[in-house]
């Protein structure tokens, strides 16, 4: 029996969907070398650090989302793909990073004004 076709995914969404892995394996090497100190008796409580640890992802995480959807904009995606790609509306996305995509930046407006 054949499969029924998926379909494809913009190179926008499986960009960010890498990043994001990315990021999950870097922060996971973090979170051993932490629990490592924990094992070894030099830090606070287990659930002190779980904190620490989450908060830091969270940071870390948000801040390489809004690189992403800055480049993401800037390349061309719109913002139901980046939407999409965040599991968000598209109004949803931007309206938490739409200012900071789509602000002007001295290469992509030269003469400084609104528009562009």
């Amino acid at each position: 029996m054949r499969r029924p076709e998926r379909e494809p995914r913009h190179w926008c969404t499986r960009t960010i969907e890498v990043a994001v892995r990315r990021l999950s394996e870097e922060e996971h090497s973090r979170q051993e070398a932490i629990l490592d100190e924990i094992i070894e008796g030099k830090l606070e409580a287990a659930a002190v650090i779980e904190l620490r640890i989450a908060a830091d992802l969270r940071v870390a995480a948000e801040r390489q989302i809004r690189v992403l959807v800055t480049r993401a904009i800037a390349s061309g995606c719109s913002w139901r793909e980046v939407g999409d790609a965040l599991g968000v509306s598209p109004q949803a996305a931007h309206q938490r990073y739409g200012v900071q995509a789509t602000a002007p930046t001295a290469a992509s407006n030269p003469g400084g004004g609104v528009g562009g």
